[in-house]
């Protein structure tokens, strides 16, 4: 497994909330070993810290390297990510020194997962975002190619898209000869059709910079494209690899162009990768691919029980798995942002962000705890209380209260509001405070325990 494959796992079990295993093979060793991870405490370029069990049952700090992971996979446990890993995950640093919007001029330089509930910034740049950006274009020119920007992924073949060359219009753009599944909930497929969406994502999420070919219009009016991301990979070529994608043979007329699409989705189908895993799918490879007429497939088609087919495809692929346990994360964490908004609406009146009022900032603390403790007197699991404290603390950072050295931090342990007071150590220097406060007799005051 790559470094990068490995760390877009690690990723996207910290965005589902999940426990996960992994096939770890330490510097000097040969063979490799399994680790349960309770939780991923810390990430950086080359490795990442969490805590494994032990051979008696005991959770232990263990660091690990990217490239000495071989295998991941999800559990049906449970983890919510500290404080620092969600502030990292909305800089895009999650995996860098550095965040991922160090082009401030243009806003965000990679592409954002769809998977991602934590990050507030928009995927979608606005025109004049974009435009900036294109002033810090940093791929060099490849003959042939124009370079742009990925503007919005809709699903892996559809995508909207800025070029160097007409910055003032976005073009709404549709893969050459790769047919992705259908990215809609309310399509069979649609959980083959968003891991094709988010590995087309995967591709972008360094740079949305990228090498465009134009090559006419399809019957919906959108513009064909040849289109390679920053590393210069074929986009269509990779979804075919990959078994996320289907090659549309009646768009080929030159011969080398279906030789290599042919190849790349044999690929696919000799290592039973994505689509063609599923043993229907995998049976009906000579038709699909001698199929000259369709510009179109769906290739569930002719699969009688696709619910069946599906559920073996989510038990022999992991990241899969991890996808479709973040999308229903995503959508947990969104129901309790507007239960966080509401109690916003009533802490946010009783205190002046301009004025360090001490009673004031008793009141709302104390109302912030009534609501949190009539939440979790009937949530279904602790994930809707926790999220729910997460989104109250974005909403309460932006008022930036108090002022002094004590920080008072909301949080998803059992106490809900402690503080920090040792500039010194870790968890104070760590800590992003809800509420300064001048003295440690005040945050006691307000309701806060010394962490």
């Amino acid at each position: 497994m790559n470094i990068r494959d490995a760390q877009g796992l690690i990723e996207k079990s910290i965005l589902a909330g999940r426990q996960i295993t992994i096939e770890y093979t330490k510097k000097g060793k040969k063979e490799p070993k399994t680790y349960e991870l309770i939780s991923v405490t810390s990430t950086w370029g080359s490795n990442f810290n969490g805590i494994a069990l032990n051979d008696d049952g005991k959770g232990v700090p263990k660091k690990f390297l990217y490239e000495g992971i071989s295998k991941v996979e999800i559990t049906d446990q449970s983890f919510h990510p500290s404080d620092k890993l969600l502030e990292k995950i909305r800089d895009g640093s999650l995996f860098a020194e550095e965040d991922n919007r160090a082009l401030r001029k243009g806003g965000i330089k990679g592409y954002l997962s769809s998977l991602n509930y934590v990050a507030e910034p928009h995927q979608r740049l606005s025109k004049e975002e974009a435009l900036h950006l294109f002033d810090e274009i940093d791929i060099p020119p490849l003959d042939g190619w124009e370079r742009g920007m990925i503007y919005d992924i809709e699903d892996g073949d559809t995508f909207d898209l800025f070029l160097e060359t007409d910055k003032n219009a976005s073009y709404v753009t549709r893969l050459f000869g790769a047919d992705a599944p259908e990215n809609s909930e309310t399509s069979s497929d649609f959980i083959l059709g968003q891991e094709a969406k988010v590995f087309v994502e995967d591709m972008f999420s360094h740079s949305r910079f990228c090498y465009v070919q134009m090559l006419g219009k399809d019957a919906y009016k959108r513009h064909l494209v040849n289109l390679l991301n920053m590393d210069q990979k074929n986009v269509a070529l990779e979804l075919l690899r990959s078994g996320l994608g289907v090659p549309m043979m009646g768009y080929f007329e030159d011969e080398e162009i279906r030789t290599r699409y042919e190849a790349a989705t044999k690929e696919a189908y000799m290592a039973k990768q994505g689509v063609w895993s599923i043993d229907e799918v995998h049976a009906r490879y000579k038709n699909i691919i001698s199929d000259d007429t369709v510009t179109k497939i769906d290739v569930f088609k002719h699969i009688p029980d696709k619910k069946s087919a599906l559920d073996r495809y989510l038990k022999q692929n992991p990241k899969a798995q991890i996808i479709r346990a973040a999308l229903n994360r995503q959508k947990s964490s969104e129901a309790s942002k507007k239960l966080a908004e509401n109690i916003f609406t009533k802490m946010s009146p009783v205190v002046d962000p301009t004025a360090y009022d001490i009673d004031a900032l008793k009141r709302m603390c104390q109302i912030y705890l009534d609501e949190i403790e009539a939440i979790d007197e009937v949530a279904k699991n602790s994930d809707v209380v926790k999220d729910c404290i997460m989104h109250v603390e974005d909403l309460v950072d932006e008022l930036d209260l108090g002022d002094g050295p004590i920080k008072g931090n909301f949080s998803k342990g059992k106490n809900k509001l402690v503080y920090h007071s040792d500039p010194k150590d870790r968890w104070y220097q760590l800590c992003i405070p809800e509420i300064r406060f001048r003295t440690v007799e005040d945050a006691r005051y307000c309701g806060f325990r010394k962490n």
